[in-house]
């Protein structure tokens, strides 16, 4: 009997074992995920918003020198990096990961690249949805309570 005891101690021990080690190397994936996440999104941000200025740049609207030229296909790189993250984001905010083209208007009267203000917008909306999306839990957590009182039930 005693051998069927230590026996039966025995499988349920390593099974919680398991258990434990299934559960902790979900977690560290989750978190190593969600950091890896933060990261690429971030970049696109950060990409788009140097776009943003070198666009204006470009135009020689504001007088100042890029550090370095961007191109179209240099923020597609950045958004195609981002995209498998995209669902960290919070569902409303994917749009912005998602989108793959930017509005313009040949016939405008603007004196610079009427996308511009488009990256701009598009710049400033993904780091709000980025904070959002990463603030600690209890900011998340906040950040969704203010967001029903404010009556925008997301």
């Amino acid at each position: 009997m005693s051998v069927i005891a230590t026996l039966g101690t025995t499988l349920a021990s390593g099974v919680i074992a398991a258990a434990i080690a299934i559960t902790a190397d979900n977690w560290r994936g989750d978190r190593t995920r969600r950091r890896e996440g933060e990261i690429a999104l971030r970049e696109f941000q950060r990409v788009l918003g140097d776009m943003s200025g070198y666009l204006l740049m470009a135009d020689s609207v504001i007088d100042e020198t890029p550090l370095e030229k961007l191109d179209w296909p240099d923020l597609a790189q950045a958004r195609r990096a981002a995209y498998p993250y995209r669902n960290l984001l919070h569902h409303d905010d994917r749009r912005l990961v998602t989108r793959s083209s930017v509005p313009f208007d040949a016939h405008g009267n603007w004196h610079y690249d009427s996308r511009q203000p488009e990256v701009n917008t598009w710049a400033a909306e993904l780091d709000a949805a980025i904070d959002r999306a990463f603030a600690p839990r209890l900011g998340r957590i906040w950040i969704r309570l203010v967001r029903r009182s404010n009556g925008e039930g997301r």
